[in-house]
């Protein structure tokens, strides 16, 4: 697996504007996230080794996070093409399976 560096936005900073499709067939837009006391944003895929060693636990997490008004989003950024077996409809048995 590659190491890749990013930078993040700083705490409080504007979220831009975005529109993605989901795996039930809706979309997601940032506008229909705004209002919330806060937006947990996770970058994951359903192949992630990471994300297999903790799934279970961020999903009780984001339950927590959930039961207190915080809205939730999980983004698969994976190519598609390189890792076919990051489809939506992977992500979607995903759900399924853990919540």
């Amino acid at each position: 697996m590659a190491v890749l560096y990013s930078s993040m936005s700083g705490i409080g900073s504007d979220m831009p504007d975005f529109k993605l499709g989901s795996f039930d067939g809706t979309e997601v837009l940032r506008d229909n996230l705004l209002g919330a006391p806060a937006i947990l944003v996770i970058f994951m895929g359903s192949e992630n080794p990471y994300i297999h060693h903790v799934r279970e636990v961020l999903v009780k997490l984001v339950w927590q996070f959930q039961q207190k008004g915080v809205v939730a989003v999980a983004i698969n950024s994976d190519d598609l093409e390189s890792t076919p077996e990051e489809c939506l409809g992977n992500m979607k048995l995903d759900a399924q399976k853990y919540g």
